[in-house]
């Protein structure tokens, strides 16, 4: 439960980023885009309603789902959000856009440091692009380590800056956050071991 309230800020803050990119350097159709924020926020109203309002598990929507046989195994995983305190979820979702917020500026402030620029707004633009992506393809190695590398390298070219910038600002990133706490707490956990 722990990740699934991050995994729901990536995922909302993501889609509407992904379709403002895809707007604006693809170039696509407004009508497109438009119909794509629409079934966005459609879908995500539902799972507000799934998560907040405890008559939406006894609607008659809801009920007509429940009976469809592909939504059965899913409807019985989502009970445990029936459950689920208000107090908590506000709490737990503050407290993962306070974490999101501060990848995003810790990544803004490294791109900034290595490309000696300052667009603030791209960065975090392309830092939502790249949570996005780094949730949605599957890890493949030891702390998802080169598919952040990539989409870093990928979505920062495309808002102008060099690809040695993308990539020295997420490798940086990794060691910051993951990397250098890792290792203090092996070596805590070691002492700890030897008393």
């Amino acid at each position: 439960m722990d990740k699934f309230f991050p995994l729901m800020i990536v995922a909302f803050v993501g889609s509407v980023t992904s379709i403002l990119f895809f707007y604006f350097y693809y170039n696509t159709s407004i009508y497109l885009t438009l119909s794509l924020f629409i079934v966005l926020f459609t879908l995500f109203y539902f799972f507000a309603m799934l998560l907040l309002s405890k008559r939406f598990w006894h609607s008659m929507f809801f009920s007509r789902i429940k009976k469809i046989t592909h939504f059965k195994s899913v409807i019985e995983k989502l009970q445990i959000l029936k459950s689920l305190d208000r107090k908590y979820f506000y709490r737990m979702t503050v407290v993962s856009l306070l974490f999101y917020f501060c990848f995003l500026l810790q990544l803004a402030i490294l791109v900034s440091a290595f490309s000696h620029n300052h667009s603030f707004i791209n960065y975090i633009w392309a830092g939502n692009l790249i949570m996005f992506a780094k949730t949605i393809i599957p890890p493949i190695s030891l702390g998802e380590l080169g598919i952040r590398e990539g989409a870093s390298v990928y979505f920062l070219t495309q808002f102008g800056e060099t690809a040695s910038v993308a990539f020295n600002a997420s490798i940086f990133l990794f060691i910051i956050n993951l990397l250098i706490p890792a290792l203090v707490g092996l070596v805590l956990l070691l002492k700890r071991n030897d008393t």
